[in-house]
């Protein structure tokens, strides 16, 4: 998959935006089209031996959902699906963050052996759809500073992404400090959605970082949810076949490659690119949200001055 998507990616890169942007959403519809056809040829195959035919993931842009939905996909028989109205939504509004999911998303997935990736948020409205489709989510987050910076390294070097022209034409910093200002108060409040909904839809939380330290852990946690049945040695097998080297063809965990869909696979990146007025910014706006999520002990990051 991630081979596919590249070569995808690089055409998409060649072209202007004017060409690129109409040319993805097109192209979304017909990939969705031709995916759903893979999932319900999966079920038909294999669907009655499986516990959970639908995976959902929900994660942020920039938080690692990529990398755990190609380590889902190489597990179990389960194949990618796209919802193109999400994708429909993201065009006309600058991201699918606050997209509530169509009422008869439980009859479009009847009947496919699916992965889905999605950034949709926990609303009531998203929580009820899931439960109705006895879907068990998985939610993914990474620390919101990391986030930031992945953001707007991949919308600055991304021409079919909404924000692209006003992103490019602004340093990194400038690019932060507009990331802060108009997106940081909704993923917090994305992040705290999905939160008060984790015991309603039978949800289990996972945080990027952890996947860094611990990703036999994590898949094991995510093999056990949804009741996958891989053995600890597949786990492995996966878990290298899918480490930073692999996807991002060479490269260490830390090299960064700005321009690349996988940049540098590290946690902390944040550190290096905050100045004094972008961690006061960011910690008025996420500082007790960090302290909850366990990236911070303590308001010390942004209250104490630091060059």
């Amino acid at each position: 998959m991630m081979i596919r998507s590249s070569i995808a990616r690089r055409v998409a890169y060649a072209l202007p935006p004017r060409i690129s942007r109409p040319a993805r959403r097109v192209g979304t519809y017909l990939r969705s089209w031709r995916l759903e056809r893979a999932c319900r040829a999966a079920f038909a195959a294999e669907g009655q031996s499986v516990r959970q035919p639908v995976l959902f993931i929900a994660g942020l842009p920039k938080s690692g959902t990529t990398w755990l939905e190609q380590m889902v996909e190489a597990l179990a028989p389960h194949r990618p699906w796209i919802l193109p109205d999400a994708t429909g939504h993201e065009y006309r509004t600058g991201g699918s963050h606050d997209f509530d999911l169509p009422s008869d998303f439980p009859d479009r997935v009847d009947g496919m052996l699916t992965v889905i990736k999605m950034h949709v948020h926990g609303s009531e409205r998203n929580i009820d759809v899931l439960c109705r489709a006895g879907i068990r989510p998985i939610v993914l987050h990474r620390d919101l500073r990391d986030v930031a910076v992945s953001y707007c390294h991949y919308v600055g070097n991304t021409p079919w992404h909404p924000d692209h022209g006003p992103y490019r034409r602004l340093s990194l910093t400038e690019r932060l400090g507009r990331f802060g200002r108009e997106l940081l108060p909704a993923y917090c409040d994305w992040i705290r959605t999905w939160q008060g909904g984790l015991e309603r839809c039978n949800a289990i939380e996972l945080r990027y970082e952890d996947m860094l330290l611990d990703p036999h852990g994590v898949l094991g946690r995510v093999n056990d949810h949804w009741q996958l049945g891989a053995s600890a040695q597949q786990q492995s097998d996966v878990i290298e076949a899918y480490s930073f080297k692999r996807m991002s063809r060479g490269r260490e965990s830390g090299q960064d490659d700005s321009k690349a869909f996988v940049r540098k696979g590290v946690a902390g990146d944040w550190c290096k690119e905050f100045t004094p007025s972008l961690r006061t910014l960011y910690g008025s706006i996420c500082g007790n949200l960090l302290i909850d999520l366990g990236h911070e002990s303590d308001h010390a990051w942004y209250s104490e001055s630091k060059a």
